[in-house]
């Protein structure tokens, strides 16, 4: 009975902190708030060989950034629609800047990118 007790007390509160009540009330209804499901997501690929680059750092102006996985993808979550520039960065390989890459209110940008190998 004293279990049920505090697993119960330790359902409300953790609910509170995550602030759910139940209601609706709390639903976003600013356009604002609704803009930012934006998506830019992409594949970096070696230009030669085709292969997929592991590790290649992807930032973006407003100071996000990401790593691309194993099979070169990469992906930006909850973006405001506009245009942002996007840089990539791996070692021996030539770093690419895209400027003005425009997100729509409520679609997803995909990007191809090859790296060139930098020359010795």
């Amino acid at each position: 009975m004293k279990i049920t007790a505090i697993i119960t007390a330790l359902f409300f509160s953790l609910a509170s902190f995550a602030g759910i009540d139940g209601s609706d009330s709390e639903k976003a209804t600013t356009s604002e708030t609704n803009a930012a499901t934006c998506i830019v997501k992409g594949t970096v690929v070696d230009e030669l060989t085709g292969d997929p680059l592991a590790g290649v750092t992807v930032t973006m102006e407003n100071g996000m950034e990401t790593y691309t996985d194993f099979e070169g993808n990469f992906v930006f979550c909850n973006l405001k629609p506009g245009a942002y520039r996007i840089e990539t960065s791996l070692i021996s390989y030539e770093n690419i800047t895209f400027n003005n890459v425009r997100i729509d209110s409520d679609g997803t940008q995909r990007l191809s990118i090859s790296l060139k190998t930098l020359k010795d």
